[in-house]
C-alpha cells in the first residue's frame, strides 16, 4: 500500500515535542510558538546532485541538512529552538524515509531543537529546512557588518576538510576506510559552533559560517563592514588528512573550498584572550588568520599573503551557486 502525504508525515515526522513554548506543533496548518526573545530565522535548500549525491545514505543526508542550518544559527549567535522541513521526494520509499527521519531526529535531539511543521511533495529529491533560533531581547545578534580596521580575522576548526572529501566516494558508509573517514565525516557531519558563538556573542564583532569557501565568505564580511582584509596563507589551519590529500597545494585549495561550516569572525585584539578561554573550555580549535584594515580601494577586498608577506594570486574565490 502506497503512503499518502498525511500517513507519511504521521509515521515518520510527527513526534511529541515536549517543548513548553510550542503552542501548536506539527500536524496543523501552521505552528504557533511562544518566543522569549528576538527570533533569528534562516533557511537552506539542499538539492540532490548539487549539494549531496542522491544515492547517499538517507540518514547522513538528513543529519547534514540539519547541521548546515544549525550553523547559520551559530553565525548569528542564536540558540536554535525550532525548525520546519519541506521534503520533496520522487516516491515515498519506507526504508529511505525511516533512515532519513531517524537521522533527522538524532540531530534534533542532540542540539535540542524541535520539528514543528513543514510540507511533503513529489518531485526530484530536495530538502529545505527553515531554522528558528532565539536571541535575548537585549542582544542584537551577530551580523556580517561589525568588523572594524585592526580587528583580528579568526576562524574555528580546520579549513578545507569538506572540500577534500568531495574527491572521495561520498556514497559509502562510515567506518569503511579509516584513512579517509575523517574527511568523510567532516563533509557529512560539519560541527555547528552553536554553543561557542552563543557564549562569545558579546566578544565577536562580526561573523558568518564558511559555506562557499573562506576567501569568498571573508569577502562578505568585508563588503558588509566596509573594510579590507589580509589572510596569511601559512597561518591557515589544515588537518593532516587535507595535507596528505592535496600535498603542496593544500593551503591554496583549502582557502577556496566550501562546505566547512566553521565560523569566520572579526574579533578585537582586546577580546582575543577571552575568546580563546571559551574555545579551550569547549575544546574548539581557533586561530588568527589575518586582520581587517581600512578600505583602500573603491570596493572592499581580501588579499592573500604568502609566508614572505607577498600577495598571492588566487584564481577562484570559492563556490558559485549559479
Amino acid at each position: 500500500m502506497s503512503l499518502g502525504e498525511f500517513e507519511l508525515i504521521s509515521k515518520y515526522f510527527l513526534k511529541a515535542s515536549g517543548n513548553p513554548d510550542l503552542i501548536v506543533g506539527n500536524g496543523d496548518d501552521a505552528a504557533i510558538i511562544h518566543s522569549r526573545g528576538n527570533l533569528a530565522v534562516a533557511v537552506d535548500t539542499l538539492v540532490a546532485g548539487v549539494h549531496f549525491p542522491e544515492k547517499a545514505d538517507a540518514a547522513l543526508i538528513a543529519r547534514r541538512a540539519l547541521r548546515v542550518n544549525l550553523s547559520d544559527m551559530a553565525a548569528m549567535g542564536a540558540q536554535p529552538r525550532w525548525f520546519t522541513l519541506s521534503l520533496t521526494i520522487p516516491s515515498p520509499d519506507p526504508a529511505w524515509l525511516e533512515r532519513f527521519s531517524r537521522g533527522l531526529f538524532v540531530e534534533a535531539e542532540q542540539f535540542n531543537c524541535h520539528l514543528i511543521g513543514g510540507d511533503t511533495t513529489k518531485g526530484p529529491l530536495n530538502i529545505a529546512i527553515q531554522m528558528l533560533g532565539e536571541i535575548a531581547q537585549d542582544q542584537p545578534g551577530l551580523t556580517r557588518a561589525g568588523a572594524s580596521p585592526g580587528d583580528l580575522l579568526v576562524v574555528t576548526g580546520t579549513i578545507g576538510d569538506a572540500g577534500a572529501a568531495l574527491g572521495q566516494d561520498l556514497c559509502r558508509g562510515l567506518g569503511q576506510s579509516s584513512e579517509t573517514d575523517y574527511l568523510f565525516e567532516r563533509y557529512w557531519l560539519p560541527e555547528p559552533r552553536v554553543e561557542f558563538a552563543f557564549r562569545c556573542r558579546h566578544l565577536i564583532r562580526a561573523a558568518l559560517d564558511i559555506s562557499d569557501g573562506l576567501l569568498a565568505d571573508a569577502g562578505h564580511i568585508c563588503r558588509q563592514s566596509g573594510v579590507d582584509a589580509r589572510i596569511h596563507l601559512d597561518a591557515l589551519p589544515l588537518s593532516r588528512q587535507v595535507m596528505d590529500f592535496w600535498g603542496a597545494e593544500s593551503a591554496l585549495r583549502a582557502i577556496t573550498a566550501g562546505d566547512d561550516y566553521e565560523l569566520c569572525m572579526a574579533i578585537s585584539s582586546e577580546c582575543w584572550e577571552d575568546v580563546q578561554k571559551i574555545a579551550r573550555e569547549l575544546d574548539i580549535p581557533i586561530c588568527i588568520l589575518g586582520e581587517f584594515s581600512e578600505q583602500a580601494g573603491r570596493q572592499p577586498s581580501v588579499t592573500v599573503l604568502d609566508s614572505h608577506g607577498q600577495p598571492v594570486d588566487v584564481a577562484s574565490t570559492g563556490y558559485n551557486h549559479f
